[in-house]
Parts: structure tokens; C-alpha cells; sequence
């Protein structure tokens, strides 16, 4: 290379820098000035906006983005004569013509020269015969400008010449969708899920997002006429089985989810586990029984892989429907004991007949729990124990031993042995259901052991966990002693009650009664009896309901509007007379109380009701004094039933 050829390459690459340094201060500039007007329009200061927009555009009227902006600007301050101009003088150009004629035809629809947009929309279609992106821009404004027909009309002349497109496809459906014509969108949606089955998911999150009972009413029917026609064998089949059933589940048509899942089930040659993936979703929803079916049919059949599962659901399912009757105090026959005899017959079968089943410690532990709480015999949970300590295992399983040998020695009354059990388990297993579990028992020991202080102690960390099954028993069992403490700081309003709950907790309900007589014989005043009441109503027998009955209305009548527990109290003494009256195993005029019991409670105008318009009455008491109350809706939906039965 030469001097001078080097001299001249030199000073030409000095002179391009130059150049460039010299652009980029007003390049930097006018990026600056368009953020700053793009936050003017933001903030819906189109005036300023668009005099900033204006002389961007105008300073680069190559680039489309400050035209659009300008254009934006302009129809949001209705000068729409100006932005007309402004387009047209850019068409002319031969600046941004599909664009900017796109957006004309925009503003002659806007500004009410609907026939004048539409025909400048479709000039831009013949002159742009096969331009996808032409075709989807005038689609897409049309939709926005609510001319749905014509929009759609676009999107299917797009498919004739492009073919099915994932895009297209979506965005015809979803126009479909804005013109109310749900049946041909849900049918464009699944179409393309045919020809793409990987777009089942974004078919799922359109109809999330719209949450319309109709359009899943629409979205149920058109999936099962689709799944008429589409080979089982296609790769969408079982996928759209599943988003039918999960809609029928968002609708609440459980039995017809339950039934389809079912069919699937039966249909298919291989596992869908459609049944058992809605079993919880039911218990969610309080459909015990049909929670139920959905896992008895894996047993049923002898599913060998969900069948030892199913049982161990199936049985949470009787107890979770059990405790929800007793917490409700909805049941009008003994059904709570018999759905625990039920889980403990299923439990039991399991632990017979699948002795390595991997979850076998805590089927154990929830056998010797309901032989503890339900029929009260510690003999099987000594034999549950001996099992449970011949399994394979590491710290849970000694930890669930150490509870075990806790629930035993309170049941037992050896509160010291207890306390040391469940603090064994509780250094074991520090978080999760049995640490908490651990919590609630050992402050239940201080709480029977004349401890008070130190049960609420051990309560603290409990109510802090608020998703716990056990927080609501720690709020409650504070509140006992609260109210007792409150009451006499020595703890003498507390005691007899705790022998009461301790009673209830072994079985012993005639040990419990003759703890409530005393009470309503030496202290009526007791501020724990409406709460010794209520846990009496969960465990009543046939023996004692006459005196129950008769001791709620008595505290009823007695305490007047002072109690807080008084809807509640209503409520569980309406449910009594609601299961004297209409369970026909009854004779209403079997039940008496003793001498001493007439002589604690006395008789005046306490009898039981024994018809059903005496049973109306007592609901609208509840009613009138409670019109909004926690029972107001079970209370009218029970008048409602019983009025049914009258006619």
C-alpha cells in the first residue's frame, strides 16, 4: 500500500466517524423527545403529545412509529380531518401505503364514514392479494372496530389461500367469541387443536380467562360432539376428555363429571386416573358421596396400581364427611358413627390385604386414632402399635410411634408419660399434620391435667400455623380456658368442664351427663355450660337426648341474649328436634328424664316438639333473631324442605 493510498483511507474513516459521532447526540435526542411524548399519551395529554409526535414525524417521516403515534394522538382528541389528511398525504408518498391506508380506513369507520372505511379496506385487499400480514392487519382492525362479520369473512379468505394456521386459526375463534357466536369459536378452537395438539393448553387458558358459565355450558357441548367425531386414537382424544371433565367440574355438574370420568375410565385401554384426579376436587367441594364413587370404582375393579390408594381415600372421605356432619350438626340419624365404622372397615381391609403397601405407618396411625376417638378401644391400638414398630423405617416412623404412645397414655390419664411421648414425637417431626398434631395433644394434656397456663403456651405455636386442621381446635380449646380463666383465675370454672371434654374423648357420655347435671346443679352460671352443651350435641345417644334437649333451652332461657354462643345453641337445639321428629326409629314420647334431672332442669313447659309445624316454628325463631346469622341459609333451605313434605 501506498503513502497516499494510506492517507486517503485514513482520512476517510476519520470523516465516517466523524459522521457517526455527530448522529448520535440527535439520535440519543430523539429518542429522549419520543419517551417523552409517548408518556404524554399515556397520561392522556394527547394535545401536547401530538405536537411532539408532529415534529418527530415530521423531522423522520420515514418511520411508521411516530406516525402511528401521531395518528393515536389525533383520533383521541377527535381531529380526525387532520389525521385523514396526514394518512392521505402518506399514501400518496408512497410512505407506509398498507399501514397507513389500513389506518385511514380506521378513521373514516371512527368518524362515521363506515361505508367510506370499509371500501378503503378493501381496496387494500385487492391490491395486497396474498399478503398474510395485510390480510391479519385489516382483520384485526375490523374486529376492533366491532365489524366482527367482516373481520371473520377476512380471516376464513386468509385460510383459503394460506391454509390453517395456529394464528389464524386463535384469532378467528376468538373473533367468533366477540360477535357471541360461541359455537363456531369453540369449534375454530377445536379444530386447531385437531391439527395442533399441543395448543390444548392455550385453549384451557382462553376459557379461564373468561370464567362464563355460558360458554362453558357451549364449550361442554361442542366437546363432546367433537369427540363423537375424532378418532380415539388421535393424540388430542384423552387430553380434550380431560378439559370436558374440568369443565364440568368448574360448572358444578359433578354427577355428569363423575359419570363422563367414569366412561373414560372404561373406555380407555390404559390408566387415565380421570376418577381418581377429581376425588379430591369433590371432597373439596363437599361431595362426599360422589367423592366416594370416584374412588370405589378403582377397588371395584381391582386397579392394581390405585387400588390400595383408593382404599386409604376412600376411607378419609367417610371420615371427612363424618366430622362435616357432626361440625354442622346436620346429620338426623347416628350416619357420623356409622361413616367412621366404615373407615375403619376400609383402613382395616387395606392393612389386611396389603401389609407392604408403602404407606402402611400412616394407615396405622389413622387406625389406631379412630380406635381411640370412634370405638374407644386402646387394646387395638396397642396391636396397631406393634405393628408399626415391625415396619421399615426411619425418625417418622419412630416419631408417629412416639405419638401413638402419647394418645395412649392420655387416654390412660398418665398425663406425665403423655407429655413426654408427644415431645418426643414433636422433636422428631418438627413440621407438617403429626408436629402439629403433637402441639394440639400436648396442650390438650396440660388442659386435662388442671395445666392451663401451660396449655396455652403450647397453643401459641399452633394457632400461628392458619392453614393447620388443628389451628381451629387450638382457637378453640384457648377460648375455653380464656372464658374459664376469665371467669375465676384459678381455674375452678375450668375443671369440671375439662373432666366433661375427657369423658366425651373416652367414650364415657353417662360420666359427661352426670358432669353436667352437677354444673346445672352448683354453678348454672358457669360460662364453659353452652360450650359443654354443644360438644354434647356432637356425641349425643338416644338415651340422653331428652335431657340435652331440655338442658339447651333451659340455658337458653336462662341466659337470655347474653350468650355469644347463642345462634349457635339455637341452632343445635333446632337440629335436635329436628331428628326427634322426622326419624321415624324415634318415640318422642319414650324420651323422659330421670327424677333427678326433672329435678335439676325442673319441668316448666319444656317439652320436646313433636310435630312438624312446631319444628317450623323453631327454625323461624332462629331466623327472626338471626336473619343474616352463620345458619340463616341452612335454616331456610330445611323450612323449605319440610314445607315440601307438608304438601
Amino acid at each position: 500500500m501506498t503513502l497516499k493510498s494510506f492517507l486517503k483511507r485514513t482520512l476517510l474513516l476519520a470523516f465516517l466517524s466523524v459522521g457517526i459521532l455527530c448522529h448520535q447526540p440527535g439520535f440519543a435526542q430523539d429518542n429522549e423527545r419520543y419517551f417523552n411524548a409517548d408518556q404524554l399519551l399515556k397520561e392522556q395529554k394527547y394535545e401536547e403529545a401530538a405536537k411532539q409526535f408532529e415534529q418527530l414525524y415530521n423531522k423522520e417521516p420515514q418511520r411508521y412509529l411516530y406516525l402511528n403515534k401521531l395518528i393515536e394522538s389525533l383520533i383521541n382528541l377527535k381531529k380526525y380531518k387532520k389525521a385523514i389528511t396526514i394518512l392521505e398525504e402518506a399514501v400518496q408518498d408512497g410512505r407506509h401505503r398498507p399501514q397507513a391506508k389500513i389506518q385511514l380506513g380506521e378513521i373514516y369507520h371512527t368518524s362515521g364514514n363506515i361505508e367510506r372505511g370499509i371500501q378503503i379496506w378493501n381496496d387494500i385487499l385487492k391490491n395486497y392479494p396474498d399478503n398474510q400480514q395485510v390480510y391479519l392487519n385489516v382483520a384485526r382492525k375490523a374486529s376492533d372496530r366491532r365489524e366482527y362479520d367482516k373481520a371473520i369473512d377476512i380471516y376464513k379468505e386468509l385460510q383459503s389461500f394460506s391454509g390453517q394456521s395456529n394464528l389464524i386459526s386463535s384469532e378467528l375463534g376468538e373473533t367468533y367469541m366477540q360477535a357471541g357466536n360461541y359455537e363456531k369459536a369453540m369449534r375454530e378452537f377445536l379444530e386447531l387443536v385437531q391439527e395442533n395438539p399441543k395448543q390444548l393448553s392455550y385453549v384451557q387458558r382462553w376459557l379461564m380467562r373468561f370464567r362464563d358459565d355460558h360458554i362453558y355450558d357451549v364449550a361442554i357441548l361442542e366437546i363432546s360432539d367433537f369427540l363423537d367425531e375424532l378418532s380415539p386414537s388421535h393424540p388430542s382424544y384423552n387430553n380434550l376428555q380431560q378439559l370436558e371433565i374440568w369443565l364440568l367440574m368448574e360448572r358444578k355438574l359433578f354427577k355428569r363429571a363423575v359419570a363422563t370420568a367414569k366412561n373414560i375410565e372404561q373406555e380407555s385401554s390404559n390408566l387415565t386416573y380421570s376418577l381418581y384426579n377429581i376425588g379430591s376436587k369433590l371432597l373439596a367441594e363437599q361431595k362426599f358421596e360422589l367423592a366416594g364413587e370416584a374412588y370405589s370404582y378403582y377397588i371395584d375393579n381391582n386397579v392394581a396400581s390405585l387400588a390400595n390408594r383408593s382404599r386409604e381415600e376412600l376411607a378419609n372421605v367417610y371420615m371427612q364427611w363424618a366430622q362435616y356432619l357432626e361440625n354442622h350438626n346436620l346429620d338426623l340419624n347416628s350416619t357420623p358413627s356409622s361413616l367412621y365404622q366404615k373407615a375403619f372397615s376400609t383402613l382395616n381391609t387395606l392393612r389386611t390385604n396389603a401389609p407392604n403397601y408403602h404407606r402402611m405407618d400412616k394407615v396405622l396411625t389413622t387406625l389406631s386414632e379412630l380406635s381411640l376417638d370412634v370405638l374407644h378401644a386402646p387394646d387395638k391400638v396397642e396391636k396397631f402399635l406393634s405393628e408399626l414398630q415391625n415396619l421399615s423405617g426411619g425418625e417418622q416412623k419412630k416419631s408417629r410411634q412416639a405419638y401413638l404412645e402419647g394418645r395412649l397414655h392420655l387416654y390412660d390419664e398418665e398425663y406425665t408419660r403423655a407429655r413426654v411421648s408427644f415431645s418426643k414425637s414433636n422433636k422428631q417431626e418438627r413440621i407438617g399434620n403429626l408436629a402439629e398434631k403433637n402441639r394440639y395433644y400436648l396442650a390438650l394434656t396440660d388442659f386435662f391435667a388442671g395445666d392451663y397456663e401451660f396449655a396455652k403456651i403450647q397453643l401459641n405455636a399452633l394457632e400461628r400455623q392458619t392453614t393447620s386442621y388443628y389451628a381451629n381446635d387450638a382457637v378453640q380449646l384457648r377460648l375455653w380456658i380464656q372464658k374459664g380463666l376469665q371467669a375465676d383465675s384459678t381455674g375452678s370454672k375450668i375443671e369440671p368442664f375439662a373432666k366433661l371434654i375427657e369423658h366425651l374423648s373416652r367414650g364415657e357420655q353417662q360420666q359427661s351427663i352426670a358432669t353436667l347435671e352437677q354444673l346445672f346443679q352448683k354453678d348454672r352460671q358457669n360460662p364453659l355450660i353452652g360450650y359443654a352443651l354443644l360438644e354434647l350435641t356432637t356425641k349425643k345417644k338416644k338415651q340422653n337426648a331428652a335431657f340435652i334437649y331440655r338442658a339447651l333451652t333451659t340455658h337458653l332461657e336462662t341466659q337470655g341474649d347474653n350468650t355469644a354462643l347463642r345462634e349457635q345453641l339455637l341452632w343445635v337445639k333446632t337440629r335436635m328436634a329436628d331428628q326427634l321428629i322426622t326419624n321415624s326409629n324415634i318415640n318422642i314420647g319414650q324420651l323422659q328424664l330421670t327424677d333427678k334431672q326433672t329435678q335439676i332442669l325442673g319441668d316448666n313447659n319444656l317439652e320436646i316438639p313433636q310435630t312438624v309445624d312446631q319444628l317450623l316454628s323453631l327454625y323461624e325463631k332462629l331466623l327472626l333473631q338471626f336473619p343474616n346469622g352463620f345458619y340463616a341459609t341452612f335454616a331456610r333451605d330445611r323450612i323449605q324442605e319440610l314445607e315440601e313434605i307438608q304438601v
